[in-house]
C-alpha cells in the first residue's frame, strides 16, 4: 500500500490546501484542486477528497456537494482534516503543525505528525508514501485534542506576538532580541514541563509581580498578566 500513488483532491483555497498542494506532489502523489464556480468533473480522477474547508462548513458542504456543486463523492474516501470535528461523514486527520502563508522546506513537511480518529483507517492506507508520524485520537475527545493545539499554538502565538508588540513599539528594540528566549522556553519545555517555569511565578517574588502590573496598566496584556497569574496560582 505504501507503494501506491493516489490522486488527491484539494477542496478549497486556504493555506491548507496550498501546503497539501505542495507536499503531496513532492511525495509521489498527484493533486487536482476544485473551489467553488469551478467545474466538478476536475475531481473525477481523484481517489481521495480532502476537505480542506472551516471546520463549520465541513458537513455542510459534504451533504450539499452533490446538490448544489454537481459534486459525486461514489467510490472515494473523504478526509477532513478539522482537529475539532467528529464527523459520520468523512475520517477525521487532522496535521498537528501551523500553516503560514509561505512554503515550508521540503523536510519540514515530513516532520509533524498527523492525528487520525481511533476508529478510522491507518495514516498509512490514507497517505501512503507519507513518512510522518501519526497517532489516534478518540471521537469523544477531539474537542479537547484540539482545545490543546491552541493553547500550545495559537495561544502561545499571541503572548509571543504581544511581547515581540512591547519591545518594538514600547521599547524600541528589534523584536528578533527574543529569539533565543522563545527557543530555549520551548526547549526546556519539551524537556520537562513540570520544571521549566521560570521568573517571578516560580520564585514567588510579589513585587517583580506588582511591579509589571503597574507598568502593564491600560494595556491590554494586563488582563492577560492577571489571568495567567490565577491560573498559576490555581495548577501548581
Amino acid at each position: 500500500m505504501k507503494d501506491k500513488r493516489l490522486s488527491y483532491g484539494l477542496i478549497g483555497r486556504g493555506r491548507l490546501a496550498r501546503h497539501f498542494g505542495f507536499y503531496l506532489p513532492l511525495k509521489g502523489h498527484r493533486c487536482l484542486s476544485w473551489s467553488r464556480g469551478q467545474e466538478a468533473s476536475r475531481l473525477d480522477a481523484a481517489d481521495v477528497i480532502l476537505v480542506l474547508t472551516p471546520d463549520d462548513e465541513i458537513e455542510n458542504f459534504l451533504r450539499d456537494a452533490k446538490r448544489l456543486h454537481g459534486l459525486d463523492f461514489a467510490g472515494k474516501r473523504l478526509v477532513h482534516c478539522s482537529g475539532r470535528l467528529a464527523s459520520e461523514l468523512a475520517v477525521g486527520c487532522h496535521p498537528l503543525q501551523s500553516f503560514g502563508p509561505d512554503l515550508y522546506a521540503p523536510e519540514a513537511y515530513e516532520r509533524f505528525p498527523f492525528a487520525v480518529d481511533a476508529d478510522g483507517p491507518d495514516f498509512a492506507e490514507l497517505f501512503p508514501k507519507l513518512p510522518n508520524p501519526s497517532f489516534r485520537v478518540a471521537k469523544e475527545s477531539k474537542a479537547l485534542y484540539h482545545a490543546a493545539t491552541c493553547f500550545a499554538a495559537n495561544f502561545s502565538g499571541l503572548l509571543w506576538k504581544g511581547a515581540a508588540e512591547i519591545f518594538e513599539k514600547g521599547l524600541g528594540v528589534d523584536r528578533r532580541v527574543i529569539a533565543p528566549l522563545l527557543s530555549q522556553t520551548l526547549e526546556n519545555t519539551l524537556r520537562d514541563p513540570s520544571r521549566a517555569l521560570t521568573g517571578p511565578l516560580a520564585r514567588g517574588d510579589s513585587g517583580t509581580i506588582e511591579a509589571h502590573l503597574a507598568a502593564l496598566e491600560g494595556r491590554p496584556e494586563a488582563d492577560l498578566y492577571r489571568a495567567f497569574l490565577k491560573y498559576f496560582q490555581e495548577t501548581r
